[in-house]
C-alpha cells in the first residue's frame, strides 16, 4: 500500500507542469502587491547636463471588480503607502495615499483605462485655478506614477500549459505624457519549475526592447515641441516566479537600462538633447498586508 501512494505522489509531483500557465480572475478576490524601485536619469539639453537618483516604494491593496469570460478584467486599487523620495512628487504622492481608483485590462494584461484619479488631483493645492488641459495633464502624470509599477506586476501568460523553455509574447505601452510613449515588447520563456516555501512556481524570464514615439502635445501644454524621438540603447532584464496553482504572480524582478534622443522645437529654435535611465523594479505579491 505504501508503494502504491508513493507511486501516486509522485505520479502528481509529474503531472504539476501541465497545470496552464494563467491568470485566475476571482471576482472579489483580494492580494496585495508591493513595489520598490529606484532610478538614476542622465539628462543633456543644450550643452547642459542634469543628474538625477530617486528610490520609488508603494504598497497596494487590489480587489478584482470583474472578471470577464473573454479573460478581460476590472481591477479596484486601493493606495496604502505611496513614497517617492524626489521632493517635487512627493505632493502628489501624500493625495495618492488612501486614494482608490479602477483599471481596466483586455485580454492581454494591457490598461485600457484607469478611472478615479481625477478626484486626487481635485485636492492637489491650486487645482481650481487650473484650465482643462493642464487639470487633464496632470491626470496623466499621476495615472503615469501608477502605470510603471501596474506594468511590472502584469505580466503576461500564455493561457495554456507550457513545458521548461516554451517562450511567448507581451506588448506593453507606458504613457509618458506630455513627452511620448515608452513601448515595451517583452520576450517570455518559461524557465521551468522552481520550490520556494514548499510551493512548486514556474520561474518566467523575459527580455524587454524598448521603443518610443513622442507625443503629439494637442493640448499644447508644453513651452516646446518634440519633433522625434529616438532610441539609442535598450536593455532590459526580468526574472519572475509565477504560482500556476494560484493563477497569480508571486514576484519580480527587473533591471532596466535605455537611453533616447529627442529633436525639439522650442520657440521656432531646433534643440536637440539625450536622455539615459536606469532602473530596477522589485514586486511581490502577498495574500496579508506587509504594513505593520
Amino acid at each position: 500500500m505504501m508503494r502504491s501512494w508513493t507511486a501516486l505522489l509522485l505520479l502528481t509531483a509529474v503531472a504539476a507542469p501541465d497545470t496552464p500557465l494563467e491568470w485566475k480572475w476571482k471576482e472579489n478576490d483580494q492580494f496585495w502587491v508591493e513595489y520598490a524601485s529606484e532610478y538614476q536619469d542622465r539628462n543633456t539639453f543644450a550643452g547642459a547636463e542634469q543628474k538625477q537618483q530617486a528610490t520609488v516604494s508603494g504598497v497596494f491593496e487590489v480587489t478584482v471588480r470583474k472578471a470577464n469570460a473573454d479573460r478581460s478584467v476590472t481591477l479596484g486599487v486601493k493606495v496604502h503607502k505611496f513614497d517617492f523620495s524626489n521632493p517635487s512628487a512627493k505632493p502628489l504622492a501624500e493625495k495618492l495615499t488612501g486614494a482608490d481608483f479602477d483599471v481596466s485590462l483586455d485580454p492581454q494584461l494591457a490598461i485600457t483605462k484607469i478611472g478615479g484619479l481625477e478626484k486626487v488631483v481635485k485636492a492637489l493645492p491650486g487645482a481650481d485655478e487650473m484650465n482643462p488641459n493642464q487639470f487633464k495633464l496632470l491626470v496623466t502624470i499621476v495615472e503615469s506614477m501608477n502605470r510603471y509599477w501596474l506594468t511590472e506586476f502584469l505580466i503576461a501568460m500564455p493561457n495554456k500549459a507550457t513545458k521548461t523553455g516554451d517562450q511567448w509574447e507581451q506588448k506593453t505601452t507606458l504613457n509618458l505624457d506630455p513627452l511620448g510613449l515608452l513601448i515595451m515588447q517583452r520576450s517570455l520563456k518559461d524557465a521551468g519549475p522552481v520550490q520556494e516555501d514548499g510551493k512548486e512556481l514556474r520561474k518566467i524570464t523575459m527580455d524587454v526592447k524598448f521603443d518610443c514615439t513622442p507625443s503629439k502635445n494637442e493640448a499644447n501644454v508644453l513651452p516646446f515641441k518634440i519633433e522625434k524621438m529616438e532610441m539609442k540603447r535598450s536593455e532590459c532584464s526580468t526574472v519572475a516566479t509565477f504560482d500556476a496553482a494560484a493563477g497569480r504572480l508571486v514576484k519580480s524582478a527587473s533591471k532596466q537600462k535605455y537611453a533616447m534622443h529627442l529633436k525639439m522645437d522650442i520657440a521656432g529654435t531646433p534643440q536637440e538633447g539625450d536622455n539615459e535611465r536606469e532602473q530596477t523594479h522589485d514586486i511581490r505579491v502577498l495574500d496579508k498586508s506587509p504594513l505593520k
